[in-house]
């Protein structure tokens, strides 16, 4: 990757948050949409190798085990937040994240024969 597109993807992705954040404020629900726009997954595929549709193939797969993962950070950090501070609930969710990402990658890493 060069200096440039860390660049833009680095923009696009707190551009995003940005947006999500400003629009989440007035509609909660719009406001997550927003932010699961798959925007830095179609930034990603720009810049990885266009002729290679194995690997493009296999990086858009490999995308809904970290769906998963996203949607048990949010699960569990909105029931940690009904009894415990902020930060707290933010530790509980990106716990409940690492346990399934790291679960999913060992399946997707190990158990893949």
């Amino acid at each position: 990757m060069t200096f440039l597109e860390g660049c833009t993807q680095f923009t696009l992705a707190g551009g995003s948050v940005v947006l999500a954040t400003y629009i989440g404020r007035r509609a909660p629900y719009l406001g997550a949409v927003v932010l699961v726009f798959p925007a830095k997954v179609i930034m990603t595929l720009v810049f990885l190798p266009g002729e290679d549709k194995q690997l493009l193939s296999e990086f858009l797969l490999a995308l809904v085990p970290g769906l998963g993962a996203v949607g048990a950070f949010a699960l569990v950090m909105r029931a940690a937040l009904l009894r415990v501070s902020l930060p707290a609930a933010l530790i509980v969710g990106l716990s409940a994240w690492l346990v399934v990402a790291g679960g999913f990658f060992i399946i997707g890493r190990f158990g893949a024969d």
